[in-house]
């Protein structure tokens, strides 16, 4: 009797600690998801010649949130710092 009892407080207990203490430990990246990148990092992921914005947003996946909000940062982030080349419409640094 005391053994399901205390399997059973184990893993009442066990469970809501791992949630938290993952997150304690993580720094709150567990809730926060991935950081955008600076604008100066992506300037600097330009190169002189420009990028085509798929290799521009290969380069960032991982550091994009996989959602609209996300998204839509980012593509403000990134106009803000490059625009279309008007020759080939890949993206280039704003002077």
């Amino acid at each position: 009797m005391s053994s399901p009892t205390g399997s059973q407080t184990s893993s009442v207990r066990g469970t809501p600690r791992l949630g938290p203490t993952a997150v304690v430990q993580n720094d709150n990246t567990a809730t926060a998801g991935p950081t955008l990148p600076t604008a100066d990092e992506i300037r600097n992921a330009i190169p002189p010649q420009g990028i085509a914005i798929t290799e521009l947003i290969r380069t960032f996946r991982a550091q994009v949130p996989n959602n609209k909000e996300g998204t839509s940062r980012f593509i403000a982030l990134v106009r803000s710092v490059g625009r279309n080349s008007p020759t080939d419409k890949t993206l280039i640094v704003q002077k």
